[in-house]
């Protein structure tokens, strides 16, 4: 939270802190937008309701420019991809969502433990199993290459 003695000590900045705190709102809330967008339109596309507009609207959403750093995207291409084998495959497409949540996040960042447990906290304990499960695959199959240039092995 904000520390009021802080901004007290601070008082010439106060302008730029709100500037700050509203900037990082408006983002989060681009960034909620944009993810919604691009899962109403795979939701399109895995049931064959795509149209020009849900397309439009997903390419309007990402264009704006809130990326969301390294790790939003990956967490949409990880439940993108789970929905799409989900469907494929026959399986549940919600809980292959998050295992594909956390799989890409753990193989495209080089980690094991982190995925696990973000996917833990995010879905529940449920199905733990399955998560260890994919997770130790997708660090086993990922070559010791992450998105962090810098990270060291």
């Amino acid at each position: 939270m904000i520390k009021t003695r802080l901004v007290g000590l601070l008082s010439h900045a106060k302008k730029y802190i709100v500037y700050t705190i509203l900037w990082q709102w408006a983002a989060l809330l681009s960034q909620v937008i944009a993810v919604f967008t691009v899962a109403d339109l795979l939701e399109r596309v895995v049931y064959g309701a795509v149209t020009a507009a849900a397309g439009k609207r997903t390419i309007f959403t990402l264009a704006i420019g809130f990326q969301g750093g390294e790790v939003t995207p990956l967490f949409s291409i990880g439940t993108s991809l789970g929905v799409i084998l989900g469907g494929l495959l026959g399986l549940p497409p919600m809980l292959c969502a998050a295992l594909g949540y956390a799989a890409v996040f753990g193989s495209a960042t080089n980690t094991l433990i982190a995925p696990i447990m973000i996917g833990l906290e995010v879905f529940g304990g449920a199905d733990m199993v399955l998560f260890v499960i994919v997770c130790v695959i997708a660090y086993g199959v990922n070559g010791n290459i992450s998105i962090y240039a810098q990270e060291k092995i």
